[in-house]
């Protein structure tokens, strides 16, 4: 809409009504959602799975019941940010498009979904991401942390439940790190906030399986979440723009070693810089042949050694290192390779015309 045409607008309705978490609890449970008769005898059930799985009274019954299937914290979190969303028109259009759904973006709506499933904050980041993503205070979150890590969940967590759980948890904080309010949450917060349970009978498992198996791994292997210790106080998680010298590190060890392995290129690198009394690595490096002699049976042996880097030796050469092993009292010749021989009809034209030579064998 143009300026001037809003400004209109708004001189016709100068009355405004902001909403409140109090009333989008309200405009939920009586305009948005109608329940029907029989689900008075489904929500106590259902609310009750979730008080097996985690804490009781981490949700309210009345508020389970009367908002279901939204979830309480969503409702919370949703009311920090329409400051940036829009205090008239986002809240609602954000909770109808949830639950009816929304074909543009292949959205299925809540109400298609199992009985036990809710409307947590997560939904929040899906549904304004790209608003998010217009507000230069906010891009970096949007554009730059949240497909970072969501790369990094794809290869941290092999399971699939495990990845939903790890990417809802990277969307949450993202919600948070950018609210003005909203405090940054605790382990077993987070797990309440998600609401999807390992285990739907003991809620220990659910709340120690978030914190030492999702945020551990996200706090020490990803680029941008981090666990912050807060004297006297339980460690909170959250967002931080600033990457680590450790992160740094391994994120490009990382990156290393998704590249293809150039083996031949890491030796020519390494090879100059080994030296063994074995086998002279530095000398050969350059690729020609090297005299190389040791002690054998008390006996003093002398020989070759070269690199072949390419992998392979051409016929030429193979027939010149045999006729003077013939002819001299060279011992031998040690031809090293980064891989086997791939030409080995080169091997087989040549070798035939040392069968009668000591070196036949």
């Amino acid at each position: 809409v143009e300026q001037d045409l809003l400004l209109r607008i708004k001189d016709r309705f100068p009355i405004r009504i902001f909403l409140s978490a109090h009333h989008v609890r309200e405009l939920i449970s009586q305009r948005l959602i109608q329940k029907k008769p029989e689900a008075a005898q489904l929500l106590p059930q259902i609310y009750q799975q979730f008080q097996e799985a985690f804490a009781p009274g981490a949700i309210d019954a009345q508020t389970f019941e009367s908002i279901y299937p939204v979830h309480p914290a969503t409702i919370d979190l949703l009311e920090t940010l329409t400051p940036i969303f829009s205090q008239h028109r986002g809240v609602v259009d954000f909770i109808y498009h949830q639950l009816t759904g929304d074909s543009n973006r292949n959205w299925p709506g809540m109400l298609q979904l199992p009985a036990t499933t809710l409307m947590t904050p997560d939904t929040i980041f899906d549904h304004f991401q790209d608003r998010l993503s217009s507000l230069p205070e906010f891009v970096d979150y949007v554009d730059v942390v949240y497909p970072t890590v969501q790369k990094e969940i794809a290869t941290l967590f092999q399971e699939e439940t495990d990845q939903q759980l790890a990417t809802k948890v990277l969307k949450i904080l993202i919600l948070i790190e950018i609210s003005p309010t909203f405090q940054r949450p605790t382990a077993r917060q987070l797990t309440e906030m998600i609401a999807q349970p390992i285990s739907p009978l003991e809620s220990s498992i659910n709340y120690s399986y978030m914190e030492e198996v999702i945020l551990q791994k996200l706090t020490q292997e990803s680029t941008y979440i981090r666990r912050f210790d807060t004297s006297g106080k339980e460690t909170v998680y959250g967002i931080s723009l600033e990457v680590s010298l450790p992160q740094l590190i391994k994120q490009n060890v990382r990156d290393l070693l998704k590249q293809p392995l150039h083996f031949t290129d890491w030796l020519k690198t390494l090879l100059p810089t080994l030296s063994s009394p074995q086998i002279p690595f530095n000398r050969i490096a350059s690729g020609s042949r090297k005299k190389f002699q040791f002690q054998w049976q008390n006996t003093r042996r002398e020989g070759w050694v070269m690199w072949k880097p390419t992998g392979k030796i051409d016929s030429i050469e193979l027939e010149e290192l045999i006729e003077e092993l013939n002819r001299t009292e060279r011992d031998f010749a040690l031809v090293l390779m980064p891989t086997a021989v791939t030409d080995e009809s080169t091997l087989t034209a040549t070798l035939p015309a040392a069968s009668e030579s000591r070196f036949a064998r």
